[in-house]
């Protein structure tokens, strides 16, 4: 929670910074397919635990309690602030009974997950872009597990910080289109991250832009070590894409 005040104090400074200097501003969000594949790990009272990760973006549909995301920047010249916060909540709950007993089996799974994201970038005259940034991550998990024999309460939370670089190339189509590919890697608190997005961009009038995209995004992070009563591991691609709304000016 800390890291994630020093990053928003820092996002609302720039601001204000960009808006006495007369930048462009712009602010949008947007709908994704979010697919997740990998692993995560954490320790149980039965002992460490690693499973694997496959939710297809039908299955985050149908797990989502909550979610929201949106994206901004403030620019003037060659120079650009972008910005990302995004929030999610998937829950899974399963009921069962034991036929010989007529006992009870419950479960239940919470997984919330934010996200703070900035960036700085520096525009050239050919279509390319470079930037450097800092990313957020934070997961809160909530296990509950009962049965005759076992009952397993698990809460956890971790946070994670990484700074990246990147590269992005525009491709200008007419005076209203644009097509945008980014790349991005880095590290810090995980052992290392990388980003692909790519998409078009269309001005459909002087305020608005509409985006379609496509995004995949993989990490690998771990706190503690296995057997710790904090350790979780996380190793992850999240891809999917999206369609974009952006209001600037």
């Amino acid at each position: 929670m800390f890291k994630k005040t020093i990053l928003l104090t820092a996002l609302l400074t720039t601001s204000s910074v960009a808006m006495a200097e007369e930048w462009k501003f712009g602010i949008g969000t947007g709908f994704f397919g979010l697919n997740i594949d990998g692993d995560v790990g954490l320790n149980t009272s039965a002992g460490p635990v690693i499973s694997p990760l496959d939710l297809s973006s039908s299955d985050v549909k149908d797990l989502m309690e909550s979610a929201f995301g949106f994206t901004g920047f403030a620019s003037k010249g060659q120079w650009k602030i972008n910005y990302t916060v995004a929030h999610l909540e998937l829950e899974q709950k399963a009921n069962a009974e034991i036929s010989d007993t007529g006992q009870s089996i419950r479960s239940k799974i919470n997984f919330v997950a934010d996200t703070l994201d900035i960036n700085v970038a520096y525009q050239y005259s050919n279509g390319f872009s470079t930037f450097a940034g800092i990313r957020n991550t934070s997961h809160e998990i909530e296990f509950d597990f009962s049965s005759p024999e076992i009952l397993i309460d698990r809460d956890l939370e971790s946070d994670w910080t990484d700074f990246y670089v990147g590269v992005s190339y525009a491709k200008a189509f007419g005076s209203d289109k644009v097509w945008i590919t980014k790349v991005d890697a880095g590290a810090g608190d995980s052992e290392g991250s990388f980003t692909f997005n790519t998409g078009l961009a269309w001005q459909f009038s002087k305020s608005w832009a509409a985006s379609i995209y496509a995004k995949h995004y993989s990490v690998e992070f771990e706190q503690g070590d296995m057997g710790d009563s904090d350790w979780y591991f996380y190793d992850a691609s999240e891809f999917g894409a999206g369609l974009g709304i952006m209001y600037n000016w």
